[in-house]
């Protein structure tokens, strides 16, 4: 009488393609997880400019909203930004500057956004070069200098309520630690 059953060569052979299989999964998986955060980035930086251009438009002498994380009012201003569409992403951070020239006088606005996890890619949106929503390319040195390299997270509960959520740290314009907020 013949037991039946899978030889151990079977078995192995099994495990091989599997493993194999996982080889060219996993990579691709990933690739697909970042895409998705750079996504999520791009598109909180592209309401939020849109926000801010369409309260210029609603208000003609209202000033932009800045959010810098250096000042307690931060989030009064977003708030100002809701009525016209505006929703933070708590798994994104971000900061609005003001770009001046050489003279002090301001030229308009600049936004950093990226995902909070690390190693996520920094992305820009200039206002001025109205150049819309791009990466910035890692080892550049972006930000102004006078600026301390942090993007901010805030949370927005069901609620209506806006909190601090975090801070990201940004080097060599990739996320390099994630902070509680300040």
């Amino acid at each position: 009488m013949r037991k039946t059953g899978f030889t151990l060569i079977e078995l192995m052979i099994v495990v091989a393609i599997i493993a194999v299989l996982a080889m060219i999964a996993v990579p691709m998986y990933t690739r697909y997880v970042e895409r998705s955060r750079n996504a999520a980035s791009q598109a909180l930086l592209q309401q939020l400019m849109l926000a801010e251009v369409a309260l210029q438009t609603d208000v003609h002498d209202a000033a932009f909203v800045l959010v810098s994380g250096q000042t307690p009012d931060d989030l009064n201003a977003l708030t100002r930004l809701f009525d016209f569409g505006f929703r933070p992403d708590p798994r994104v951070g971000f900061v609005v500057l003001e770009a001046v020239d050489e003279n002090g006088q301001p030229l308009g606005i600049i936004g950093y956004a990226a995902h909070a996890n690390i190693g996520s890619q920094l992305f820009v949106y200039d206002n001025i070069a109205r150049q819309g929503v791009h990466a910035v390319s890692a080892g550049s040195s972006d930000f102004p200098p006078t600026y301390a390299n942090e993007l901010y997270i805030f949370n927005f509960d069901d609620t209506g309520t806006l909190t601090r959520a975090g801070r990201l740290q940004i080097t060599d314009n990739v996320v390099s630690a994630h902070l509680p907020p300040a």
